[in-house]
């Protein structure tokens, strides 16, 4: 007996069968993200939030995925890659989740998707839009953009960050984190960078509150008047107010709890205050063997503008670029941050002692070429990719003294890094 079979017939059912294992990928796809056309996918899926972009941008991939397996049925042969569809853009060393780059149209250069996701304390935020919080040309161009490039240091800039003369003391500060954006979306954040240099930044939420305690000293400012003044003889030189960067920094991981204990800082403000350096405890907090550590800081770029209300000083904006190199046993973690603060003295204080500030810390990528963050920085083109914006309260503290007449009279000190008490 003769069995006529129809060979067609059978290869196609097994092609059938992978075509129908498929289909619920794209039933299951949130409708609002299903189109032919992928510019309409990112269209429809860019008025969402950031958590609703994330949902359309793997919708997108999954339908990408299936297309491609369909395309292959339809040539007579289901391949392996077609079905596994490796991904093939380079992924961020240390981001979560992965953010795909979008190929242009018309080929170039791989570029980083427009996805904005943030996070926010609603009300401030409204307050800080309707009530132009920010006074400062500085403040303006850089604390409310969401967009921003590295600061970069002036020819002939100071070699040191001075601050207004009313920040001058020892102040307890309160700080609440208000917002978090990241312009290119979670991807393109190195979140284990940031952990490595600000320990427990990444688990703050909103409305989260630190506290911890500030000193800003005098010195005599290294500025070409000064050296004039001194070489010359024309005068006494003048002090300027700088940051204890050895007593802040130290106050700062404190209130973060970090996972070693900080066991010494390097710094040398006369000699070279464009770096420092943090020493490590080889034990973590939990009695586990952690090996050396320690975080070289190069600070590179600074500005500020200082704004005068009935002419004295009452506000202050200022910006400064750093570099964090993280070294471990094996491991080299670099992270570029800035700075931004705009400070306002409360002129209703007669004393000066109430300032509120707005600071923010711009996180950027490593412009490493033999690295993938490297990739993802000339993506973005050197922009940040993340923005931490807090509110901060600060309240200078006082010092009691005793007059000669017995009566109690309360100044502003504080103790400079060699130990000497300073008071207005």
């Amino acid at each position: 007996m003769t069995v006529k079979r129809d060979v067609g017939t059978s290869l196609l059912l097994p092609v059938l069968v992978h075509v129908l294992v498929l289909v619920p990928v794209l039933v299951v796809t949130p409708c609002h993200c299903l189109s032919i056309d992928s510019r309409s996918i990112r269209s429809r899926c860019s008025n969402g939030d950031g958590r609703h972009q994330n949902r359309c941008e793997g919708s997108a991939t999954s339908r990408r995925q299936a297309l491609r397996v369909v395309s292959s049925i339809t040539g007579g042969v289901l391949t392996s890659s077609a079905v596994a569809n490796p991904l093939q853009h380079p992924q961020p060393a240390n981001a979560e989740p992965p953010n795909l780059p979008t190929p242009p149209m018309g080929g170039g250069p791989m570029m980083p998707p427009k996805v904005l996701y943030a996070e926010a304390d609603e009300e401030w935020q409204r307050r800080q839009q309707g009530e132009q919080q920010i006074k400062t040309d500085l403040g303006s161009r850089r604390l409310t953009a969401t967009q921003l490039n590295p600061l970069q240091q002036p020819p002939f800039g100071s070699q040191e960050l001075y601050n207004a003369p009313f920040l001058f003391g020892s102040w307890e500060v309160e700080t609440t984190l208000k917002r978090k954006l990241f312009p290119f979306g979670k991807g393109y954040v190195p979140f284990r960078s940031i952990n490595e240099v600000y320990p427990g930044c990444i688990s703050e939420s909103i409305g989260d509150t630190s506290r911890y305690e500030l000193h800003y000293f005098t010195t005599l400012a290294n500025t070409a008047a000064n050296q004039l003044t001194v070489n010359l003889g024309l005068g006494v030189p003048k002090t300027k107010v700088i940051t204890d960067r050895s007593f802040n920094v130290e106050s700062l991981t404190g209130a973060y709890e970090p996972l070693a204990r900080l066991e010494n800082i390097e710094w040398n403000y006369r000699d070279d205050p464009t770096r420092y350096t943090l020493f490590y405890s080889s034990i973590a907090n939990d009695m586990r063997p952690m090996g050396k550590k320690r975080q070289e800081v190069y600070l590179s770029a600074r500005t500020s503008e200082t704004v005068e209300v009935d002419g004295i000083p009452a506000i202050f904006a200022s910006s400064e670029r750093s570099r964090h190199v993280a070294l471990g046993q094996g491991t080299v973690s670099t992270l570029d941050v800035e700075s931004i603060t705009e400070y306002h003295k409360d002129v209703s204080d007669a004393n000066g002692d109430i300032v509120s500030a707005t600071q923010r810390l711009a996180i950027y990528l490593s412009p490493n070429p033999n690295s993938r963050e490297g990739v993802l920085w000339q993506q973005v083109g050197g922009k940040a990719v993340a923005f931490y914006d807090y509110e901060m309260k600060m309240k200078r503290i006082k010092e009691a003294f005793t007059l000669t007449d017995g009566s109690t009279a309360y100044r502003a000190c504080v103790r400079t890094p060699n130990d000497i008490i300073q008071c207005e």
